[in-house]
Formats: structure tokens, C-alpha cells, sequence
């Protein structure tokens, strides 16, 4: 048998080409409120590397919501199904227990009705692959000209250490004092 890959792994041009070979138009989907086919942004296009995670988190909210979404909008037994759910306790994909509350359910619902499973989908940060520490401009605009810009990038990244130290100890030890 030969190698499998899931598609949506392969380089974009790759991934593209296949998508196209198969008639599947990466650019356009159909709204599901009016059936009309629309087009997509660019970015829900592009090469996503966690997408398996994130569909599988949409396939779980969606059996989660499964029941109450197959009764008519604004009717009272999409109404007394969302009742029923919003009381149980809910396992979340980790493993841990959760009653999930009102209006995350109502949200996930309006999500589903607006985009299907896609609507889901939990969305990917728009700073990913981006530093997360910066060192401010107040911090730039003080030592401009007071110290050399190899100092000044030192500097920055001892404080960019300090702060992701101290952040990964506190995540191993919630209840330890800041440092």
C-alpha cells in the first residue's frame, strides 16, 4: 500500500494543486443561511499547521450542540434542549470536567448556523510566530542615544529572559511568589 499523507500537511502549492485537481475551490464556500457560494478570506486559506487539532475541537463542540441544533431557530424545543444541556457536565477534550455555561453553548449554536463546522473552529491567533515580548516604546525612546544599540538589544533580550522565566515558573508552580 502506498504512503498516505493528509493533504492539508503537503507545502501550499502542493496542497493547492490536489485541491484543485479534485474541483475544490479554495477561495469559495457556500453560506449556509442562504446558499449562496461566497468567497473566503485569504487567510482561511492558507496553510494552517494545527488544523487537525482545531477540527477536532470543532467536531466536539458540534456533538456537543448536535441536539439543539437540529431543532428549528427560535423554537421552544431548541430552547428546552439547550436547557437540558446547559446543566450537564460536559468532558472536554483534555479529559477535565466542565459545565459549560449559557451563552458559550448560544454562542457555539450561532457559530454552527452562520458557517457550519467551520464556525467551530476555534480561531488561531493573529500574533502567531510573532515574539510575544517586547520591550515597550517608552523603553526605546528613553535610552535612544544614551546607550549602544548592541547594549540596548542585550538588555532587551535579558529582559525578554527575565519575563519568559518567570512566566514558565509560575505555570510549573501556580502558587509560587513572583520572583
Amino acid at each position: 500500500m502506498a504512503p498516505q499523507v493528509h493533504v492539508d500537511s503537503l507545502p501550499a502549492d502542493l496542497r493547492e494543486a490536489w485541491y484543485l485537481s479534485q474541483g475544490i475551490k479554495l477561495d469559495e464556500a457556500v453560506d449556509p443561511a442562504t446558499g449562496e457560494v461566497r468567497k473566503l478570506p485569504e487567510a482561511v486559506t492558507q496553510h494552517d499547521p494545527k488544523w487537525d487539532e482545531r477540527v477536532a475541537v470543532a467536531q466536539w463542540r458540534l456533538n456537543i450542540i448536535r441536539q439543539v441544533a437540529a431543532q428549528p431557530k427560535g423554537s421552544p424545543a431548541r430552547k428546552a434542549a439547550l436547557d437540558v444541556l446547559a446543566g450537564q457536565i460536559q468532558v472536554l477534550p483534555d479529559g477535565k470536567r466542565k459545565v459549560l455555561s449559557r451563552s458559550t453553548l448560544y454562542n457555539w449554536i450561532a457559530a454552527y448556523d452562520a458557517g457550519g463546522l467551520l464556525g467551530l473552529m476555534p480561531e488561531t491567533r493573529k500574533d502567531a510566530g510573532q515574539k510575544k515580548t517586547i520591550v515597550t516604546m517608552v523603553w526605546d525612546g528613553f535610552f535612544s542615544g544614551r546607550i549602544t544599540p548592541p547594549d540596548h538589544q542585550r538588555i532587551g533580550d535579558d529582559v525578554a529572559h527575565y519575563i519568559r522565566r518567570a512566566a514558565s515558573l509560575r505555570r510549573a508552580d501556580p502558587a509560587a511568589k513572583p520572583l
